[in-house]
């Protein structure tokens, strides 16, 4: 882990942002996971993501720490193609069809 320090250009990535079908449900889950990370002493390196659906928490965590690292997973070629989509360009991140559990 990190030194904690605020985001590029002292903005926070808006929550709307990183959400690929806004409903409730997502933003609230998104706002416990910056609400959890606020609370850690240093910022995260490194991320593991097994079953990212649309990809939210991952394009989340990708705009509000630049330099993390991260892994996603998924046992569904569609989830795979759709996240992979829309994190394309992102050179941190490793994006995997497999199955966690075999």
């Amino acid at each position: 882990m990190t030194e904690k320090k605020p985001p590029a250009g002292n903005k926070m990535p808006s929550l709307f942002d990183c959400i690929a079908a806004p409903a409730p449900r997502y933003l609230m889950r998104l706002s416990q996971i910056d609400k959890l990370l606020s609370c850690l002493p240093v910022d995260p390196t490194t991320f593991l993501e097994i079953g990212p659906g649309m990809g939210d928490i991952s394009q989340y965590l990708v705009h509000r720490y630049p330099e993390i690292r991260g892994h996603v997973t998924d046992i569904s070629q569609s989830s795979i193609d759709i996240v992979a989509d829309r994190l394309k360009g992102e050179q941190n991140l490793s994006i995997v069809l497999s199955d966690f559990t075999a």
